[in-house]
């Protein structure tokens, strides 16, 4: 497909999102975990050093993981093709491609968008996260004003 038509495809409704690794996603997600864990070494008095070491810990393993996750693997979505009537084809890291729908519970805010899509022959929905440094800012947009106003 050369750019030009790919250009036509995306001026018909269609919205092309090519995806490189997740910036800083790592960070809200261990915080979630720290204050949590915060809040649980408050509930017991006794317990509360050996909780706020615990939940330090966990806070760290935590941010470790996600950050290893933000790393490209053959399962990670490559890039993300969206057309105005909700479908959707991912294309893996591993050269994969899938064909599937846009599910409900869609998440649009300025700073994340949270995609869940449903494969054709699937039971379930995927996510597929997106900050606003893993995608070109200009795409980013687009794929938000598809997402709260399908055609």
């Amino acid at each position: 497909m050369t750019s030009s038509s790919a250009e036509g495809l995306e001026s018909a409704g269609m919205v092309r999102v090519i995806l490189g690794p997740a910036g800083f996603l790592w960070v809200p997600w261990s915080l979630g975990n720290l204050v949590g864990l915060w809040t649980l070494c408050h509930c017991t008095a006794r317990l509360g050093i050996l909780a706020c070491f615990g939940g330090c810990v966990q806070g760290l393993i935590a941010g470790w993981e996600a950050r290893s996750l933000a790393k490209r693997s053959q399962h990670a979505v490559n890039r993300l093709d969206l057309s105005c009537r909700g479908e959707v084809l991912v294309h893996r890291c591993s050269g994969e491609r899938q064909r599937g729908r846009v599910g409900v519970g869609c998440r649009v805010s300025p700073f994340l968008v949270i995609l869940y899509w449903r494969e054709e022959t699937g039971r379930y929905a995927e996510p597929v996260v997106l900050d606003e440094q893993s995608a070109a800012p200009e795409k980013l947009r687009k794929l938000r004003v598809l997402l709260r106003h399908p055609l």
